[in-house]
């Protein structure tokens, strides 16, 4: 009898300890070189409710070569709950493990390195894993990022794919696959192509230019969307002709991409390079523009033809100048016009002007290195008793709160996180001479000041860098994951 009952409970552990596979994107990031590929992640929950978190067979593209890295396996992760979100996380040294299949470049290179530092912080589902993990390899940081639905697809514009008979980048649209009345009159317009031209800085070696035309003496903006071009009438100012997303289609590219694009994430504004030349300078029509929507997943239409009420998010900048031809980074906020809704698809477009029909039929718009901003800040917090709520800065961003005691003091450390999981701001608060008190931890008024831990102000923050955050009379530090 007792050997049944021991070989129950170890069926139950083994049970409770089944690895569920998640496959997903992912992105990773080596001193600025950005590349994507498909990966799994297993994970593991004990009988004691810890996890342990294995990505397999990681490989990076090293001086042209695919090179084996190997296996990340953490284990003995307690999760812990922020603002309803299942999250682990870890700061530890690793060894790398081998992979369970071949490696491209013949060995596997973390386990010669021996223990490696990593950070790791994760959001798990039932579903869904996403995680971000930096890791500190000998002269080689890499940032690597498991999941999708935070940043879109071939963001710097690296990969292309025939839209029609011309080159756009992958999972990104122009009128070579235009539909439509009048389709036929645009398709053969070359509105994207591949260009070497990229913006300051950057560590990749492409960028996508966008040009426009002329069609029977009118003007067609050169354009480039997420969705799909439709083209279904004469006239340049009509709503007919519009980018557009339907995700009930089953339509795709020739690169296998649908003409729609997900998300999970809410961003609170977007950033891109640009840099804009008019073919002949116009005083009347001087703009560019980009404009982006979060959607619920039905269809949606950009120029609008009725009002919708499908739209989470809309991020707008109809007017881009010149800069006497220089590249520029464009910020846009989103504005969260209805936080009801649960957002699934965005559709963003890029034109060279922002009026129909306007500037000329030569101009030029390079785009380079597309970005999601998340932003983890306090806003402000109220401290009741012994208690204390945050209201987090940032659509997505989320908390955790510890209680404890220092010197003591009964105190609550807050930890608000980017909806990415990129960035993360903590602040310690004393909790134990306040009775109902509130208090506005950052004023809307002042200046966001940024500073180097060794007192160096800087006007950005570089991924993987401490800082402190000064605001008013309030500082704060800042880990930029």
């Amino acid at each position: 009898m007792k050997k049944i009952f021991t070989f129950i409970a170890a069926l139950v552990c083994a049970i409770n300890s089944e690895a569920k596979d998640y496959k997903d994107s992912l992105i990773i990031n080596v001193g600025g070189i950005v590349t994507e590929q498909s990966a799994t992640v297993a994970l593991t929950q004990s009988a004691e409710g810890r996890y342990t978190f294995t990505l397999k067979n990681l490989s990076l593209s090293l001086a042209g070569e695919n090179t084996g890295i190997g296996t990340i396996v953490i284990d003995n992760l307690e999760s812990f709950d922020a603002s309803g979100n299942t999250m682990l996380q870890t700061s530890r040294n690793i060894t790398l493990q081998d992979g369970d299949i071949t490696s491209p470049s013949g060995s596997w290179l973390g386990p010669i390195l021996g223990p490696v530092p990593i950070n790791m912080i994760a959001k798990i589902s039932e579903n869904k894993i996403y995680a971000s993990i930096t890791i500190d390899m000998p002269g080689l940081p890499i940032d690597v990022t498991f999941g999708s639905g935070y940043q879109l697809p071939n963001s710097g514009f690296e990969a292309f794919h025939k839209d029609g008979t011309f080159d756009a980048p992958n999972t990104w649209h122009s009128f070579g696959t235009a539909m439509g009345s009048v389709a036929s009159w645009v398709t053969g317009n070359k509105n994207t192509q591949i260009s070497n031209d990229i913006r300051p800085g950057s560590k990749g070696s492409k960028s996508v230019l966008i040009t426009s035309n002329s069609v029977f003496f009118t003007v067609a903006n050169g354009t480039m969307t997420t969705g799909r071009m439709m083209a279904d009438a004469l006239s340049a100012s009509s709503k007919k002709n519009r980018a557009e997303i339907d995700p009930s289609s089953t339509d795709r590219d020739t690169n296998g991409d649908p003409f729609y694009a997900t998300i999970t994430g809410k961003p609170d504004s977007l950033a891109v390079w640009v840099k804009f030349i008019q073919g002949r300078p116009s005083a009347t029509y001087p703009y560019a523009s980009i404009s982006a929507a979060i959607t619920d997943g039905t269809k949606y239409q950009d120029p609008e033809d009725k009002a919708y009420t499908n739209v989470m998010a809309k991020a707008k900048n109809n007017k881009i100048v010149t800069n006497e031809g220089q590249w520029q980074r464009i910020v846009i906020p989103f504005e969260y016009v209805n936080k009801s809704i649960d957002g699934k698809h965005i559709l963003v477009t890029i034109s060279t002007n922002a009026t129909p029909g306007g500037g000329s039929g030569s101009d030029k718009l390079y785009v380079d290195d597309f970005e999601l901003i998340y932003n983890a800040g306090i806003a402000n917090s109220t401290i009741t008793g012994s208690t204390i709520s945050v209201t987090p800065q940032g659509a997505g961003a989320f908390v955790r709160t510890v209680y404890g005691q220092k010197d003591g003091k009964n105190i609550a450390t807050v930890t608000v996180f980017s909806d990415d999981l990129k960035k993360k701001t903590e602040q310690e608060f004393d909790l134990s001479t306040a009775t109902s008190i509130s208090k506005v931890q950052e004023e809307t008024t002042a200046t966001e000041e940024i500073f180097t831990l060794s007192g160096q102000k800087v006007n950005t923050m570089q991924p993987g860098q401490t800082y402190v955050v000064k605001k008013g009379n309030k500082v704060r530090k800042v880990i930029n994951r």
